[in-house]
């Protein structure tokens, strides 16, 4: 039995903050909603995007570096609602 809890990187055009942009949120598998995520200054990946399109850029390249295919991501979009 896997007692892994899987989770991804998800972003919404309507999250969008008024001055710095977009943030990604994580969705954690069987978990309702979703959590902003927090910025740290040593971590120079996550960051704040200015367009949706570079959020959503990024987004894919953190989900790919967890090893989620776009199957597994909806899988886990899905379970959280």
């Amino acid at each position: 039995m896997n007692d892994k809890i899987r989770y991804c990187y998800w972003v919404s055009p309507s999250q969008e903050t008024t001055t710095l942009g977009f943030l990604p949120s994580i969705i954690k598998e069987n978990q309702k909603g979703h959590f902003v995520c927090q910025l740290n200054k040593d971590d120079p990946i996550l960051k704040y995007s200015k367009t949706i399109e570079e959020a959503e850029a990024l987004v894919l390249l953190l989900n790919n570096s967890l090893g989620l295919s776009e199957k597994d991501v909806l899988e886990i979009i899905g379970s959280s609602m």
